[in-house]
């Protein structure tokens, strides 16, 4: 994970050659809820960090990628030259001005495809709320999670843009901060998309 780490020094450094004042990162909670030493039923908040070794045994690069690129951003902030605040949203949901896939759109056109059993590989991890951890690492392990009971969390994009606004504006905004508004459960989300396309295949259970 090199790279990462390069890549995100490489275009801080830029900032801060540019004279940049302040600038706010956007990560992911994929750094924030993939941790099995989080404290059962405790909400899981900016203290919590998704766990590296963790993620690496069950190979899930991505979180990986995300979490080392904040941490690396929060820690050239301590050097004192660049004023940096991370955010963190949940899946992004909402309008897209680009014709390309994004990560958040792409997971929901798993649905209207009926890749189901893709989404549990890839999303299972974090069925949990913000209130209550359900991190389940055996349930990932055998993809038994059913999408009866998967909890996601979203954030629309514009209100994660007039978040990040906001942390850029206020004065006061350090550290790091989690972004999400909605959760809905799998069943329902099945249930909102067949509203809107009646036709499209869709998992059973």
């Amino acid at each position: 994970m090199q790279p990462v780490v390069t890549r995100t020094r490489n275009v801080l450094n830029a900032y801060r050659k540019a004279k940049v004042k302040k600038v706010v990162v956007i990560s992911s909670t994929c750094a924030v809820l993939l941790n099995p030493n989080w404290p059962k039923g405790k909400a899981m908040d900016e203290k919590c960090w998704t766990d590296l070794e963790f993620c690496k045994a069950i190979k899930q690069s991505y979180f990986v990628a995300k979490t080392i690129a904040e941490a690396e951003a929060l820690e050239y902030a301590q050097g004192g030259e660049l004023n940096i605040v991370t955010v963190c949203p949940s899946i992004i949901s909402g309008p897209m001005p680009q014709s390309t896939m994004n990560t958040s759109s792409l997971y929901l056109l798993k649905f209207l495809r009926g890749f189901y059993s893709l989404l549990q590989t890839t999303f299972a991890p974090f069925v949990s709320t913000f209130g209550q951890q359900k991190c389940n690492h055996r349930a990932y392990q055998n993809g038994s999670e059913s999408a009866a009971n998967g909890i996601r969390a979203f954030v629309d994009v514009r209100d994660a843009a007039e978040a990040i606004l906001l942390l850029y504006e206020n004065r006061e905004a350090e550290g790091r901060y989690i972004c999400s508004s909605h959760e809905i459960g799998t069943q329902d989300l099945v249930q909102k998309h067949k509203s809107f396309y009646p036709n499209s295949n869709y998992p059973k259970s």
